[in-house]
């Protein structure tokens, strides 16, 4: 699946993710591909939250695997 989401602020983000929530399977990976600074981080936080991830969401740009401490599968 290809979809290409332009956000232009933060409400935009939680529609994005409730979209997500709702079409992607709950073990499907997502490769997220973006210049630096295009808000991959925030989408990440943001889709953690939604899942119940508490703490810090760092940086998946220079991460093979970010494993968060909550069983999502």
């Amino acid at each position: 699946m290809n979809k290409k989401e332009i956000i232009g602020s933060l409400k935009d983000i939680e529609k994005v993710v409730n979209y997500l929530n709702e079409v992607v399977p709950k073990n499907a990976i997502i490769f997220l591909i973006g210049n630096l600074a295009s808000g991959k981080t925030t989408l990440t936080a943001q889709i953690a939250k939604s899942k119940g991830v508490d703490g810090e969401v760092t940086s998946p740009t220079f991460s093979l695997q970010q494993c968060y401490d909550k069983d999502l599968y």
